[in-house]
């Protein structure tokens, strides 16, 4: 958890201009918070939009990031990461995008956008071809965008082709939260924080790590069921 409890450290230094207004001051919004908006607006009102959550298991997850050195350690989200890329590889429907109002494209490789809190506002910088790459490419990727996206640096070609998003607002401790879907996409995750519980097992009481995934889908193409067994498979694959 070492890792989990440093990168909170080092978000609370960002500082974003928005959170230090104050009361009166009349604030014009960006080009970018403009564009953003305006995809936002769309989404809320023209997609259909539903979601499902489930329970996970974290042991495992922090078992297998504690078996790295700490100076190599994959984050959390690292793992998450990974996990939902093979989980879009066994649903391809879910790694798919709307190419006109009623045709969809689905994508041969998996391309994850990945919400990070920069000083300038919620940054989506890409980390491409999640599957074809090991833990340790995946961790390193998302470092590098992070770096790049929290001091303004990040060009057109690292925000661009993601075919799925996710979002981890559990190093703020938030439990559980809804997104909204980026479109052309066709669904988004929510992670919420880790949190410990008293569990009876046998007759033993064992203190066990859980945090919460939120899949927030488009109805005109994924029903409820395909919702469930989605977040059922990447329940398996994250718990094994």
């Amino acid at each position: 958890m070492a890792d989990i409890e440093e990168f909170a450290v080092n978000l609370d230094e960002i500082t974003n201009p928005l959170l230090s207004a104050h009361p009166g001051d009349i604030l014009v919004l960006s080009p970018e918070q403009q564009r953003v908006g305006e995809q936002l607006i769309y989404s809320v009102t023209r997609i259909p939009q539903f979601h499902v959550s489930m329970e996970m298991n974290a042991s495992a997850i922090l078992a297998k990031i504690n078996q790295w050195a700490e100076e190599t350690r994959p984050s959390f989200t690292t793992f998450l990461l990974q996990g939902v890329g093979k989980t879009l590889e066994a649903f391809p429907i879910f790694n798919a995008t709307f190419v006109a109002e009623d045709s969809i494209k689905l994508h041969p490789h998996v391309h994850l956008a990945v919400a990070i809190d920069t000083p300038a506002g919620l940054q989506l910088p890409v980390v491409l071809d999640v599957t074809g790459q090991t833990i340790l490419h995946i961790d390193q990727e998302l470092k590098r965008l992070t770096h790049k996206a929290q001091n303004g640096e990040l060009s057109p070609h690292d925000t661009e082709g993601a075919t799925f998003t996710v979002f981890n607002l559990g190093m703020f401790g938030i439990a559980e939260f809804s997104a909204i879907i980026n479109p052309p996409q066709l669904a988004t995750l929510a992670a919420g924080a880790i949190s410990y519980r008293l569990i009876m097992t046998g007759n033993r009481i064992i203190n066990l790590p859980f945090f919460t995934l939120k899949l927030i889908a488009d109805h005109r193409v994924i029903d409820a069921a395909m919702a469930a067994k989605f977040l059922r498979k990447l329940k398996e694959i994250l718990e094994e």
